[in-house]
């Protein structure tokens, strides 16, 4: 699937006996930038999946405001829930930034395009906490991202040093599948979000 600014696609899977996952992917666009965004209700069920899809709610009202404003306001959405963990990459091509920030373990790698030499995958710093019902001190990072650069987010149903080690060079949604499948853990709701940075249309 394609944005503006990166191309992306979701693999999902729905705990065995369960009718909807309490794990939701969200791309949005804004103003002057994307968003993507992992969300994991906790637990499993129902109420996995209504706290995790008023967070998402949440994220695509208000994607274009700093991300540590849009966990808060998830924070005090989700207060009368199970509560969610979550990681937010927002990405703005004026300065080609992803900034991104995790509560919770959803985790987060940024690998270099397949074309690029000396570049290194960069893996993100989660807080732990539980959005509706502790915050951490909130810190968002800011890192500069390249044309090509694909970030991978994967909820705590999938193996996430599995995810670390993958060859991030097939299109995004061929990747997310292939990391699905390989690292499922199928004891659990699981999702895998790829996104691909490609800069702003000409």
């Amino acid at each position: 699937m394609g944005d503006s600014l990166f191309e992306w696609g979701i693999a999902t899977w729905t705990m065995e006996g369960e009718t909807e996952s309490g794990d939701v992917a969200v791309v949005a666009s804004f103003a002057d930038g994307a968003l993507a965004a992992a969300i994991d209700g906790l637990g499993h069920g129902p109420e996995a999946a209504r706290a995790a899809n008023l967070a998402a709610q949440i994220v695509r009202r208000f994607a274009g405001e700093p991300i540590d404003r849009l966990v808060k306001r998830a924070h005090q959405a989700l207060r009368q829930t199970r509560g969610a963990v979550m990681t937010i990459a927002s990405f703005r091509p004026a300065d080609h930034s992803m900034t991104w920030l995790g509560v919770g373990n959803v985790e987060a790698t940024l690998f270099p395009a397949a074309d690029r030499e000396g570049g290194s995958r960069r893996f993100m710093v989660l807080s732990n906490g539980i959005v509706g019902y502790r915050l951490p001190a909130l810190r968002p990072t800011v890192v500069r991202v390249e044309v090509g650069d694909t970030l991978i987010l994967t909820t705590d149903g999938v193996d996430g040093e599995l995810a670390g080690l993958a060859q991030a060079d097939a299109p995004p949604t061929e990747l997310a599948q292939r990391i699905l499948d390989q690292g499922g853990k199928r004891t659990d709701d699981a999702l895998v979000l790829a996104v691909r940075y490609v800069g702003q249309d000409p």
